[in-house]
């Protein structure tokens, strides 16, 4: 019945909500902790992520993407091994901290959104979906920003935050690249498979 397809379509768009808010929402804390283009090349690690997570799931993955997939594990290593600094003590060793800890955890809900966006852009039409989605995210945004709000006593941490123009500049950047974007992206997932 159609009220059933749409309690449908909402719920997947709260799934592909959830996990974009998740993927932008970690790599947010974690540039708190890692410098910014540290924090990029470790998001990128969900071209790695998203062929296991399909692997596991039971599809075949071609060969030439574990290829590429070791590739990128080796890069990410190097860039990740920490070098030698005397100023505090490091050994030169492979680590991680916490800031790139949520950098990876942001690429993994990022490998995990691009799968299940891959299993049902096929099934749903783009603005439909993609809307529902956008205006769930704006719901999840709102409430972290109401929280940190809360929790910081009524100081925003966004010194913008009452600049007209910069929430003008927001809403275009998400109504328009955005939104142009998202459905794009689900219209090539219609026939790219996402481990590709």
């Amino acid at each position: 019945t159609t009220r059933n397809n749409t309690a449908k379509l909402w719920r997947v768009a709260a799934e592909l909500a959830f996990w974009n808010f998740c993927a932008q929402g970690m790599l947010n804390v974690g540039l708190v902790y890692v410098a910014s283009a540290r924090a990029a090349f470790l998001t990128q690690l969900s071209v790695v992520m998203t062929p296991c997570l399909a692997a596991l799931s039971g599809h075949r993955v071609p060969s030439n993407v574990w290829w590429a997939c070791g590739f990128a594990l080796a890069g990410l290593i190097f860039m990740s091994k920490k070098e030698d600094d005397a100023a505090d003590g490091g050994d030169g060793g492979f680590s991680l901290g916490l800031g790139d800890l949520f950098c990876l955890g942001g690429a993994l809900s990022w490998s995990i959104y691009l799968f299940r966006l891959s299993a049902v852009s096929d099934q749903y039409d783009e603005i439909q979906l993609m809307s529902r989605k956008t205006f769930l995210l704006a719901v999840l945004y709102t409430i972290w920003c109401g929280l940190e709000i809360v929790i910081s006593g009524g100081a925003s941490q966004w010194v913008g935050w009452a600049n007209v123009a910069a929430w003008a500049m927001l809403f275009y950047s998400a109504l328009g690249p955005g939104t142009v974007a998202d459905v794009l992206q689900q219209k090539g997932q219609k026939t790219v498979n996402a481990t590709v």
